[in-house]
């Protein structure tokens, strides 16, 4: 376009130790993520490391459909100097539809450093340019660092379908923001005028010592012109004293189905991303992450409004407080477990459990991850390294999810048990034997105390006992739902007590789970929650007759409730089909069940009360 700068194209040549650029984009091995969820992950990972101290990062993602002005500046001032024959990159500057993925972070320090990297740099001085732009495998600068720089960013160049993305970049400088613009690709290997090029390429201007025989010696665009290009051809810009970096990936992969790609990007920002998402929460463990596409914003699954992920984040908070000794009261619907080895003698971190309710008949998870799974995170970065699912609860009646998180001292040893992809923890990676036992040791445990918690010993009391009462509160119901939205509950005390026996009974009903249900919009309109009490009964009779004989609302403070009409029983379930009560001369409800059935009991009351309850069992 005119009026605006032009840049040169700097092919690499084949020299001795190169990687063709076919090889280079493998270097991301064989993930098991697919390229939308692969690119959301590296480029997030990049941007949460690149973080101001005492700011919010910004990570923006927003679909474009390029119009006629920017694919002519992309034509002439920015490719039009030249480029690779199999790049496939004059093809799509020819495409009907010319998309683009925009991604941008702010609050993030932005390339800086030196812009070679065949010299070394000075001591102290960041390398964020020459490893995002020029280097392969360049480790993190940073001990909160959640990956490695160089090979994260080939999930970029594997996204386009031309391999080919725009970098716009300032960083802070005490003269002021600097600005740097550059292309690069990276595509397979070519020949041209005699000579072999490994495919990487950079659209640049000269370096201010380069000899016209200097393929490689090229500086970006920077100061007037790189914010004259990078305006041209970015939609969002940067603000006075802004600093981060901003990449537009061409034509990306699956962008003949848009409305496909921005929910697959969705779904993987709300899944990988969730634990920055809350704001109260330090401002040093946020992210403001954001969505969008020629159709508007696209809203995102989030702790505040998804039931599982609020459930994934009280199991989060839960560890937190563990690991910094906090003396706030547990969340007693979270059981929290070190998870540790005996030889060496050495804590590997905790782990976080507790149950959501299930869907209504009819509705399903998108995957076997959403629920019933852990989710693993290394402890400073706290980016998710994968869910893995283990199973669903034994009784049937509700889902649950985990969350485990490395000690700090840890982290080094897990981050080299991941691959390039940084989706797995394997425990032959680390070098040192130590560590590799701490890795399997670690996942035996966290797999063997998960299997522990969904599948839960129904063992009947010793004969002649009833079983313990449980208190069903909004901190046992643990989330209320309403409307979609999902907010926590109070937080009512929990008590137990020993019910009375039933002398010469060797029958017992067990209260061994408890889990909110969904609210209907009359529970919600009056004020009300209901929950579920699972039993277990044995006995040696054929028939078993288990009775309700307290049930009383307690406020806080130890008051009760007189009315009668606050609490309900809703319904009872033997083995899931309903059961009709038989009703004795006081009032009490009992039903008749075969030892080794399930009972349960759906309880209704007031959100932020507690219930006392007991049940008692006689063989009929």
């Amino acid at each position: 376009m005119i009026g605006l700068p032009q840049l040169t194209w700097f092919p690499k040549p084949f020299s001795a130790g190169d990687t063709d650029g076919a090889g280079a984009q493998k270097t991301l091995g064989n993930p098991d993520l697919d390229l939308p969820t692969l690119l959301v992950r590296e480029t997030a990972q990049n941007s949460w490391d690149a973080r101001i101290p005492g700011q919010i990062p910004l990570f923006d993602m927003r679909l474009r459909l390029l119009d006629d002005n920017v694919r002519d500046v992309l034509r002439w001032n920015i490719f039009g100097n030249g480029m690779a024959p199999n790049l496939g990159l004059d093809e799509t500057l020819d495409a009907p539809a010319l998309w683009a993925l925009e991604i941008s972070d702010r609050g993030t320090k932005g390339l800086g450093g030196p812009t070679r990297n065949d010299l070394e740099p000075p001591a102290g001085q960041p390398t964020d340019y020459m490893d995002f732009v020029l280097t392969l495998g360049a480790p993190p600068d940073t001990d909160a660092g959640g990956g490695t720089f160089g090979f994260g960013k080939t999930a970029i160049y594997n996204a386009s379908a031309c391999g080919t993305v725009l970098i716009w970049s300032r960083t802070g400088a005490d003269a002021g923001p600097h600005e740097r613009f550059i292309a690069s690709a990276m595509g397979t290997s070519f020949e041209r005028d005699g000579h072999v090029f490994t495919g990487r390429q950079w659209w640049a201007v000269p370096g201010a010592e380069a000899r016209p025989d200097d393929f490689l010696r090229f500086e970006p665009a920077t100061g007037a012109m790189a914010e004259q290009l990078g305006a041209a051809v970015f939609e969002r810009t940067f603000l006075e004293g802004e600093t981060g970096t901003s990449l537009l990936i061409l034509q990306p992969h699956g962008c003949d189905e848009p409305d496909q790609l921005v929910r697959q990007w969705a779904d993987a920002l709300s899944r990988y991303l969730w634990p920055k998402m809350p704001i109260n929460q330090p401002l040093e463990r946020q992210m403001h992450i954001t969505l969008s596409s020629p159709e508007g914003e696209h809203p995102l699954d989030s702790p505040t409004s998804s039931t599982v992920l609020a459930a994934r984040m009280r199991c989060l908070n839960a560890i937190r407080q563990e690991q910094a000794g906090s003396s706030e009261p547990a969340d007693s619907m979270v059981q929290l477990l070190p998870i540790a080895i005996l030889r060496p003698k050495k804590l590997l971190g905790h782990l976080a459990m507790t149950q959501v309710p299930k869907l209504p008949d009819g509705q399903s998870y998108p995957d076997d991850t959403a629920v019933n799974s852990v989710s693993y995170m290394r402890n400073k970065a706290e980016l998710i390294v994968r869910d893995e699912p283990l199973g669903p609860m034994a009784t049937g009646i509700s889902e649950w999810v985990g969350v485990f998180r490395t000690t700090a001292e840890l982290d080094p040893v897990f981050a080299e048990a991941e691959p390039p992809a940084h989706d797995s923890w394997n425990a032959l990676s680390p070098k040192d034997k130590n560590a590799q036992s701490f890795v399997r040791v670690a996942l035996r445990n966290i797999r063997a105390e998960a299997e522990k918690y969904r599948n839960p010993s129904w063992n009947a009391a010793p004969s002649g006992e009833s079983a313990p009462t449980g208190v069903l509160s909004a901190e046992l119901a643990g989330l209320m739902i309403e409307t979609g939205a999902v907010s926590a509950a109070s937080h009512s005390p929990m008590r137990r007590r020993i019910s009375r026996a039933n002398p010469g009974s060797r029958a017992s009903a067990r209260v061994i789970e408890a889990q909110p249900l969904p609210r209907s919009l009359n529970d919600i309109a009056e004020g009300r929650q209901t929950t579920r009490a699972l039993i277990a009964v044995s006995g040696t009779a054929p028939s078993v007759r288990v009775t309700l004989d307290r049930l009383d609302i307690a406020i806080d403070g130890g008051k009760r409730l007189e009315s009668d009409n606050e609490l309900r029983v809703i319904k009872w379930l033997i083995d899931g089909s309903p059961a009709v009560p038989e009703y004795s001369t006081a009032g009490t409800q009992s039903v008749r069940a075969a030892p080794g059935q399930q009972i349960a009991t759906d309880i209704s009351f007031p959100v932020d009360m507690a219930v006392d309850f007991s049940f008692s069992a006689k063989e009929a």
